[in-house]
């Protein structure tokens, strides 16, 4: 340039890359490869490995090494690349499938969710079928189950008139579930659900918890041994009684005469608890059934669970049984039909019968022989004693005072 072109020589020469390139530095510990991959790998084939990748080993201090990265892997620039890279290599079909151990903190399980989770328990093994359904419907469905109740949670933007308030009775929702279900056939339905009803109060609406269960009443189906499962009033009662022994450890209710226009009242019951009316029970009336366009009769249970949850958190306490022999008797009674028996049974339990252990109704039987407008049952009573064991004279002249005391309250004949 300087001989042929005039050009002029510097003095020192340019260099317009001065500093050569050298690839980053990444420290693999010892102790990562198994951490991370779950498996011990022999570093010999690592080293194999990684400088078989264009890796350079720069130094090894007791198991750890210093690799520095070739310059056409700009992927790799931490540890855990370097992992990969082996692992690659060595086949993840080789790495053996393990879960993770996880901890987790859990949590304390409310009253509430308890009992819930007890009545479920009861309703599934019954052969019940758990609903969740809207919490909304619309003012008809609700004015048709609970007519006492004009007053309505009303939304403030609902998506339409079906939606438009917030439910009184969960029955509102479980009969147009039940309505559509049979009309797509399936005769054998057994529904309920556990949540909340919402009842005006002021500006704030009254949140109770609350069960429902429906079900086809009849013959549900049959087993092959011809055993019959049937839904009826009297089963939606044994289901009923299942719940209070799990969340009370006694019985609690009592029934009563219903009144609601929403239950055929000559086969249903209104729920007693503590002398206030908490639910009904029995087969639904027949303009709630059009109301839903349902033509299958239908048993159902509704019951506020509010107070049961209160008497779950009680202590139940153990109470030693008598060692004593038990001695029974039977009576059977003419008397009029329209008295229902947890009268009965509540009066015989609040007579002065110091041995009386327990009462039970074992027959009723209305038909050829019973005059028109009366039953005949027949009740069992059990005498034991704590401390002594009763003799026949004892019983009978005890069994006797009762026996008076029945015939004179309510009127009846001894059969």
């Amino acid at each position: 340039m300087a001989q042929f072109a005039g050009g002029e020589i510097a003095p020192e020469p340019i260099d317009a890359y001065p500093e050569p390139w050298k690839g980053p530095e990444i420290l693999l510990k010892s102790g990562s490869l198994k951490r991370i991959l779950g498996l011990e790998i022999q570093m010999e084939f690592v080293t194999t490995t990684l400088e078989g990748l264009g890796f350079v080993k720069l130094k090894e201090d007791d198991g750890n090494t210093l690799w520095q990265v070739p310059s056409n892997r700009l992927d790799v620039a931490r540890e855990i690349d370097l992992i990969e890279e082996v692992a690659r290599i060595y086949g993840y079909n080789r790495m053996p499938s393990t879960l993770p151990g996880v901890e987790s903190p859990g949590r304390i399980t409310s009253p509430e969710e308890a009992a819930l989770e007890k009545v479920a328990s009861v309703f599934t093994a019954g052969g019940f079928h758990e609903a969740i359904s809207y919490s909304f419907c619309s003012p008809a469905d609700n004015l048709m189950l609970r007519p006492d109740l004009g007053e309505m949670v009303r939304i403030s933007n609902p998506l339409g008139e079906n939606t438009s308030v917030m439910r009184t009775s969960i029955l509102a929702s479980l009969a147009s579930v039940a309505a559509l279900n049979l009309k797509r056939g399936n005769l054998a339905l057994k529904l309920f659900e556990t949540g909340r009803v919402y009842l005006p109060k002021g500006a704030q609406a009254d949140e109770r918890i609350t069960l429902a269960a429906l079900a086809v009443k009849g013959t549900q189906y049959r087993a092959w041994n011809g055993q019959e499962f049937v839904a009826d009033e009297f089963s939606l009662k044994g289901l009923l009684n299942r719940c209070e022994q799990k969340l009370t450890g006694r019985p609690a209710i009592t029934f009563g005469k219903c009144n609601v226009s929403a239950f055929n009242p000559e086969m249903s019951a209104t729920l007693v608890l503590d002398n206030q009316a908490v639910g009904y029970i029995g087969q639904l009336s027949d303009e709630v059934q059009a109301h839903f366009g349902i033509d299958y009769p239908l048993v159902a249970v509704e019951l506020d669970l509010t107070d049961f949850i209160r008497k779950s958190r009680q202590t139940i306490r153990f109470q030693p049984f008598s060692m004593m022999p038990r001695t029974e008797r039977d009576s059977a009674f003419l008397l009029d039909r329209s008295i229902p028996y947890a009268e009965i049974e509540n009066f015989l339990k609040r007579l002065d019968a110091p041995y009386l252990k327990n009462v039970r109704l074992f027959d009723r039987y209305e038909g050829k022989g019973v005059p028109a407008g009366k039953v005949s049952i027949a009740v069992n009573f059990v005498f034991q004693s704590d401390d002594q064991t009763l003799n026949n004279d004892d019983i009978n002249e005890l069994h006797q005072k009762m026996v008076a005391a029945f015939i004179d309250k309510f009127r009846a004949v001894l059969r």
